[in-house]
């Protein structure tokens, strides 16, 4: 897709007459039997066959499948997973995010209690005795539960008295952590960290009221694009003890168990991190301050997305971190400064010299206008301990195990093993916006989550051990001039380009297709999916239509946020054109290949190690290297016969010039491989000045042949007297 103006317009093919009757949007459903009719693939029936003897190979929900974006409501037929979390998963994921959400706590120099701190040698945590850590967490919990009743968060219980309304009983829980931390003077010290958070999950009650706007993949890079476009500043902001800001509406009542099992009643005078409506009441509260201190604007169809009524500033908000775009002095002047009159707020902008942090992920800026995106280090470290691989083992050479497309017979996982299965997809769904090239390695093992097998460990291990070797790679943006694409030059100053792609059936245990989208942004990869089809597609056509649908559907909603940051309204036209496959960067997603093909594509969409180096760089030269080669053989079989020999000189000629370059590029091992005026260049040895001797005469001979063919008969006559009178003259001298 070029242009990225797509309006979808809906009719309902006829004129309508008389009162029109509501039609159930549900399939109507046939009574259950015990037997079926079959019909054989040879094409014979066979009746009143018992459903037991049936092997069932996929179900499918005839049920419509709708997606509303904005104002739009569109057909697709994408899969959904059944993601399954028992309480005990749940409980450790939170405790995990939890102890990575650092920033949102607030714990100044001020408040160190020295009994908690330990001085830091190294990157290894403190290992104490049982019984000495339950001293120090009982500590650590008193010091968080005054700190919590200094900030009117936890009240006495007799302030419900009176109550109208019921009085709520919310169960809470201590997350306990280190934490890397400075004392007052700067030395580095291991802080003991005990954090009060409600235990409130959603199978608890049914709600419809605590839903509050969350920011997803599909809009995370895109203020950073529209930054760089702009020559905006980018800044991470992060609003501490966020939640112990907004008044408790409801009346509540917690308790804490202390280590001797005494028990403290409180009643909550605001919101405690983990209530269900929490994150709902902060975007409220925040969002209408917002509007009081910049007149805040939301985007209808994305509202985590806000900009000012100037296009001057866009901000991203998952809950209470926000990531803002904007020029330098509107940031600090006016963002910063009338944050800091109300929150506790730590803003970080980012500058060569400083990377900033944004849902757990380093936005680094690189020179040139690039900023290099790589997800957090301790999700890998997480990854790694959970599975027991270490820094030696050795790492897979691709991400997909190729027995996911085969049937899974193995049994199923119980207990630690399920849970440690589930944990682990938890992290890796978390990480797959930036983890391209393991999204259908992801979405593969995902439809195991409900009921993880033996197998599907194994394969989840061996993407684990792919990422021991790619656990620093990111992506890299940059700015481009207004109307460079992905593919192309476009009329659009920010041209929006979707690729599209399906794998046919490839799998054996239930033959539904793959499709894998991308959508560009101004050059820039916005966004990426792997998604399994719901249902079986019968010729690989039908296949590629599914996945185009879905991908147009990526698109529109993307359109939608690009016409909001910017106020640019697109042109309303979508134009489609062919790819070819060895540069459709979609193919990435959808099928297990080999790992040249796979670092070539990541080298279209700039996948970047930790440094910045592009990753692919030489699989994608040896490629081209091979098209032109390709090119240059059907070259040779359209030219005619008395041609054709002097084109096969020119490919020789390429061929021997191309074998003497990288003669040159060879050096030791000792020797750096740069340009240096000043010295005399080690790698012109003898094999190097024999080929290049070699290349210029045969240059110049074809050159001699092709311009002057009689003097060059001449010249090889001459040539060839000259070397037989030598050969006779050295056998007469002997």
């Amino acid at each position: 897709m070029a242009d990225p103006g797509a309006e979808v317009h809906a009719s309902d093919g006829g004129d309508n007459v008389g009162p029109v009757e509501a039609i159930d949007p549900r399939p109507a459903t046939r009574r259950r039997v015990n037997h079926v009719d079959l019909i054989t693939c040879a094409g014979d029936r066979v009746s009143d066959c018992a459903l037991s003897a049936v092997c069932l190979i996929a179900e499918y929900d005839d049920a419509q499948s709708l997606c509303q974006i904005g104002e739009l409501t569109l057909e697709h037929e994408d899969g959904v997973p059944e993601f399954v979390l028992d309480a005990g998963t749940a409980d450790g994921l939170e405790d995990y995010e939890f102890g990575l959400d650092d920033d949102s706590y607030d714990d100044s120099n001020q408040e160190l209690d020295p009994r908690l701190c330990i001085p830091r040698c190294d990157d290894s945590e403190p290992w104490m005795s049982p019984e000495a850590l339950a001293e120090l967490d009982d500590i650590a919990d008193q010091h968080e539960l005054a700190r919590l009743q200094r900030t009117q968060v936890l009240l006495p219980p007799e302030t419900l008295e009176g109550s109208t309304q019921p009085v709520k009983h919310l169960s809470t829980k201590m997350v306990r952590t280190w934490r890397e931390k400075e004392d007052p003077s700067s030395k580095p010290i291991w802080l003991r960290r005990s954090r009060y958070v409600a235990r409130e999950f959603n199978w608890m009650s049914e709600r419809s009221d605590c839903f509050s706007p969350a920011s997803s993949a599909i809009a995370n890079k895109l203020s950073p694009i529209i930054a760089l476009q702009n020559n905006f500043a980018l800044a991470a902001i992060d609003i501490r003890d966020a939640f112990l800001t907004v008044k408790q509406k409801e009346p509540t009542l917690v308790e804490y168990i202390d280590k001797s099992g005494n028990w403290q009643s409180f009643a909550l005078g605001r919101l405690l991190p983990g209530q269900r409506d929490g994150s709902k009441e902060w975007y409220l509260d925040f969002t209408q301050y917002l509007e009081q201190i910049i007149s805040a604007q939301k985007c209808v169809a994305y509202p985590s997305l806000l900009r000012t009524p100037a296009l001057d500033c866009l901000m991203q908000l998952h809950v209470d971190d926000v990531l803002a775009a904007a020029l330098l002095a509107f940031l600090e002047d006016e963002i910063a400064a009338g944050l800091k009159q109300r929150y506790k707020v730590a803003a970080q902008i980012l500058t060569l010299d400083n990377a900033i942090t944004f849902l757990k992920k380093r936005h680094i800026l690189l020179p040139g206008n690039e900023i290099l995106i790589v997800p957090h280090p301790k999700h890998f470290e997480k990854l790694f301990a959970l599975h027991g691989v270490k820094e030696g083992d050795c790492c897979k050479k691709t991400p997909y195990d190729p027995k996911l497309d085969e049937p899974d017979t193995s049994n199923l996982l119980e207990g630690a093993d399920a849970s440690i299965f589930r944990t682990s997809l938890g992290i890796l769904l978390y990480l797959s916006p930036e983890l391209l090239e393991c999204q259908n390695a992801i979405r593969a093992l995902s439809a195991y989550m409900a009921n993880p097998t033996r197998q599907a460990m194994l394969s989840l291990r061996h993407l684990v051990k792919y990422l021991l070797g790619a656990s620093g790679n990111g992506l890299k943006l940059k700015r481009v001039v207004p109307g460079q694409g992905h593919a192309g030059w476009y009329d659009d100053p920010m041209p929006l380009e979707t690729q599209s792609d399906s794998d046919w059936a490839s799998s054996k245990g239930h033959r539904r297709s793959v499709s894998s989208s991308m959508v560009f942004v101004a050059g820039n990869l916005l966004y990426s999916a792997s998604r399994c089809q719901r249902l079986v597609s019968l010729s690989s056509a039908e296949a590629e239509v599914h996945a185009a649908t879905s991908t147009m559907r990526d698109g529109i909603f993307a359109r939608l946020l690009i016409e909001f940051c910017t106020g640019h309204m697109p042109q309303a036209k979508v134009v489609l054109h062919k790819i070819s496959t060895d540069l459709n960067c979609a193919d990435l997603g959808t099928k297990h290949m080999a790992r040249a093909r796979m670092r070539m594509l990541q080298f279209l969409f700039r996948s970047c190690d930790a440094y910045g180096n592009a990753i692919g760089e030489d699989d994608y030269l040896d490629f081209t290297a091979k098209q032109q080669f390709k090119k240059a053989v059907k070259a040779v079989q359209q030219v005619a016969p008395g041609q054709a020999k002097a084109r096969v000189r020119q490919i020789m000629l390429a061929a021997l010039m191309s074998m003497a370059n990288a003669t040159n590029a060879l050096s030791p091992d000792d020797e750096p491989n740069v340009n240096d005026s000043d010295q005399n260049d080690l790698n012109d040895g003898w094999m190097s000045l024999v080929m290049s001797l070699v290349s210029d005469a045969m240059a110049w001979m074809i050159v001699l042949y092709e311009q002057y063919p009689g003097l060059f008969t001449v010249v090889i006559q001459i040539a060839l007297l000259i070397l037989a009178f030598m050969i006779f003259g050295l056998r007469s001298h002997r």
